[in-house]
């Protein structure tokens, strides 16, 4: 008897049993990859470049899997007058994937699958289970690897140009624009197969994305030395945008296996949908750094940030800090043992902002069921969008680590919070104000016997 599946003829003289069949060796395999690169580079006084490329071939190893890129990539940089300087890094990758064993639980149909059952018959049919009494039967997971579609192809584009413009002595304003473009396109097909106690229905879809981001930076820095003070500002703007859009459909029962186009499906079983999206943040910055006798430091920082994830007339934050640092190893009393090589005071403060959040979470979506599904789109105004967090850090660079966050404060969190509703799917977006936390860590680098770590809150 066969747990779950009764009495089995066949089984009852085991000597006429052979070693059945493993199916976890049908589906992995020894997998080999190649990969190849080649780099030119040179320069003169003025300019320097690196030129390289690369192709990359490799066999997964499971069954039906597969991956291949061909990339690009330079880098130049160019010193054109005293003034003026530039570079240029950018890169390009085309990939293709094949994987038909990572999804459709391959992996865990041939974990259950029984070793009575071969992988192939001896007409070259796939093989299958015989029937049994309680109905249960799993596919041949060696078939589904094989016969399946699922491939994607994909185009990455990168491109970082700057440029440094020296306008005085310690005075420089550097330009800089980054920008990402990428598409994929994903093919999925199933084909139809009887294998004897039910027949597998054909089924495809294609989809495909594209999306771009870029970021764009612009500031100004100022170093000096003034006898034992020294002193770097640095004043800037920043711009990132974020776009992306997605398009995809399905359809069954193809009237051909060897047409895998959406227009070979029953035009009956269609099945389409589609998203686009964008998002946007704009900055601007300062810090000075200020050092005297390169043992006391002091850093003052402040940006204002605007994001789109928050409503329109209050998408802004300011986000001020502030670290003072005394670098003991520099003073006379430290200055000459010669075991110790860094030891530094330092206490920070600052407030920290995060947009975490998803696009109109400040609004509420109801779906309103007797307007033919019509989806309404009600924006609730918020005054206070930006998660403020306020961190106080006290540390040192000689093994020990001190931390401290002195009532810890988090103004203004966006939570998502369910809405009872009758005739719609609702959530809102609501706003938690002075959520405190106070802790204390102690944390030692070493390892001896009055190391210890303390952790408390309230």
């Amino acid at each position: 008897q066969v747990l779950g599946f009764g009495d089995r003829e066949e089984f009852k003289d085991p000597s006429l049993l052979g070693e059945g069949t493993n199916w976890q060796d049908e589906i992995f395999r020894n997998a080999s990859m190649h990969n190849h690169q080649i780099n030119i580079s040179g320069g003169n006084e003025g300019t320097t470049y690196s030129l390289s490329g690369g192709y990359l071939s490799q066999d997964g190893i499971g069954i039906g899997s597969s991956f291949e890129r061909f990339s690009a990539r330079v880098n130049m940089d160019n010193k054109i007058t005293n003034w003026l300087s530039t570079g240029l890094r950018a890169s390009v990758a085309k990939t293709q994937q094949n994987n038909t064993i990572d999804n459709g639980n391959i992996i865990r149909t041939a974990i259950q699958q029984l070793p009575e059952v071969p992988a192939k018959n001896p007409d070259g049919s796939w093989g299958m289970q015989s029937e049994n009494m309680y109905g249960t039967y799993f596919t041949n997971p060696v078939a589904e690897a094989l016969m399946r579609e699922n491939y994607e192809k994909g185009l990455q584009l990168y491109v970082d140009f700057f440029a440094d413009i020296t306008l005085y002595k310690g005075l420089v304003f550097r330009a800089e624009y980054a920008g990402n473009y990428y598409y994929n396109n994903n093919y999925q097909y199933t084909p139809s197969y009887d294998y004897g106690l039910y027949t597998q229905e054909s089924l495809g879809s294609r989809s495909a994305s594209n999306g771009s981001n870029w970021t764009l930076k612009t500031y100004l820095t100022y170093t000096n030395t003034f006898g034992r003070h020294q002193i770097t500002a640095m004043a800037g703007h920043e711009a990132q945008e974020n776009n992306w859009e997605s398009l995809s459909g399905t359809r069954s029962d193809y009237f051909l296996n060897s047409v895998h186009e959406l227009d070979a499906g029953s035009s009956l079983t269609a099945k389409n949908s589609s998203s686009k999206g964008s998002s946007a943040i704009e900055s601007y910055f300062g810090r000075v750094n200020y050092g005297f006798d390169d043992r006391y430091l002091l850093t003052l920082t402040v940006r204002g940030d605007g994001s789109s994830t928050f409503a329109p007339n209050n998408r802004w934050g300011i986000f001020p800090s502030a670290a003072l640092a005394w670098k003991l190893k520099n003073e006379k009393f430290l200055k000459n043992v010669s075991w110790l090589d860094n030891l530094k005071l330092r206490l920070g403060w600052g407030l920290v902002g995060n947009q975490a959040a998803e696009n109109y979470a400040y609004g509420v979506a109801f779906s309103d069921k007797d307007y033919e599904e019509l989806l309404k789109l009600i924006m609730v105004p918020v005054n206070r969008n930006w998660n403020l967090n306020i961190q106080g850090d006290l540390f040192t660079q000689f093994g020990v680590k001190i931390t401290t966050d002195s009532n810890r404060k988090i103004k203004f969190a966006l939570i998502e919070d369910a809405i009872p509703t009758i005739k719609a799917e609702t959530w809102e977006c609501i706003i938690i104000d002075h959520l405190k936390q106070a802790a204390f860590d102690i944390i030692s680098c070493f390892d001896f016997a009055s190391s210890f770590t303390r952790k408390g809150s309230n």
